[in-house]
């Protein structure tokens, strides 16, 4: 065998990495940490948002981001004009974007009705929706999903509408269905819980997949399942689902690629972790958020802060792949593994303590889980 040939055979040897999660953290500490986690992702990415060169983001906001910032009014990244808007309007350090203010209407309403009800949730987005006028440059910025579904309303189509729902790749609704995967212990119901909100905002089967699936490991993860079990895990209790509330079985086994970069570090060698985002994609596609967020949380897997800033510091959609990161972290590490100052830092637009309101909602749906 020639050298080269058996350089390759040792670079493929899995590493002696051991992704076990403390075992002992109680359910309830899991739930309030995946809620937390998403939040506090979110708030960390909102200030040093879509940079997609890293001289820009390193310039202005330096080369390690370790807490909240404000929007740069100017900003040296070509979205600086949504960074001119959020700090135009008021958004400051430790708040959440549009899509945190999603995740929290719907744990409003999940901590209120003690399940997903649909028209209550609805009704809720539906005020939301007078507060903007349906064009990016509204509220704290208004993506594609959003824009499309205001305008669908706008229009009078009722919610569960067979037309309603965009067609756009993003990872919000994965988001959102954090919530879901908090209350709902059982798997068969939060794989048609989490189909049912993903469905409101998206009509693309492919990407309700990934929500549905990223929803159903963050829930087994709360549920105690290790990280070393999850792929075989998903697929004996995915297949069942496939066609109805996932569109692929190749989805199930998505993160299994993520494990295999932490597992095999010399298959893909990173000099440092940011650049996670040059190996999956830096932008909002799901398809490329999901994996690094996968790699992210399972190689930091009992060190929340890591994970969640090596995700906030690897540039473009920083935002949501930090808030999916946080979800999965926290739901390994549990409440007591985020550093404080990231609880109490988050804010609010008259609401300075934030994070104690939001802390408090994720301990009430703690209580609240049904099994």
């Amino acid at each position: 065998m020639k050298n080269d040939d058996q350089a390759i055979l040792e670079s493929w040897k899995k590493s002696d990495i051991e992704i076990i999660y403390p075992g002992d953290v109680p359910i309830h500490d899991r739930i309030v940490g995946s809620i937390m986690g998403c939040f506090v992702g979110d708030a960390l990415g909102l200030g040093c948002h879509w940079y997609y060169d890293f001289n820009d983001l390193w310039k202005d906001c330096g080369t390690w981001i370790d807490d909240y910032m404000d929007p740069k009014p100017d900003s040296s990244t070509n979205m600086s004009y949504i960074h001119k808007h959020r700090y135009d309007i008021g958004v400051r350090a430790g708040y959440n974007s549009q899509t945190g203010q999603l995740i929290q209407i719907l744990l409003e309403s999940v901590t209120e009705k003690g399940e997903f009800d649909v028209e209550d949730y609805t009704l809720r987005v539906d005020n939301l929706f007078k507060t903007i006028d349906g064009t990016a440059l509204s509220g704290r910025f208004t993506d594609r999903a959003v824009r499309e579904t205001w305008n669908a309303r706008k229009k009078g189509i009722a919610w569960q509408a067979s037309e309603m729902g965009s067609g756009t790749s993003t990872s919000d609704a994965g988001q959102y269905a954090v919530v879901l995967a908090g209350l709902y212990r059982n798997p068969a119901v939060l794989a048609e819980k989490a189909h049912q909100l993903s469905r409101l905002w998206y009509n693309d089967p492919a990407f309700i997949s990934y929500h549905v699936v990223y929803a159903l490991i963050v829930q087994a993860i709360i549920n105690g399942t290790m990280i070393e079990e999850m792929c075989d895990y998903l697929v004996d209790i995915g297949v069942g689902f496939i066609g109805k509330y996932i569109s692929s079985y190749d989805d199930l086994t998505l993160m299994a690629y993520a494990l295999d970069l932490v597992q095999r570090p010399n298959i893909v060698p990173l000099q440092d972790d940011r650049f996670i985002s040059r190996v999956h994609g830096p932008d909002c596609h799901s398809a490329h958020l999901f994996p690094a967020a996968y790699y992210l949380a399972f190689k930091y897997a009992k060190d929340f802060k890591k994970a969640i800033l090596f995700a906030t510091n690897s540039g473009g959609n920083n935002m949501a792949r930090a808030a999916l990161t946080g979800r999965l972290t926290g739901a390994m590490t549990g409440i007591n593994a985020i550093p404080e100052i990231f609880v109490s830092g988050l804010k609010d637009e008259g609401k300075p303590d934030n994070g104690k309101y939001l802390l408090g909602l994720a301990n009430l749906l703690a209580e609240k889980t049904i099994t």
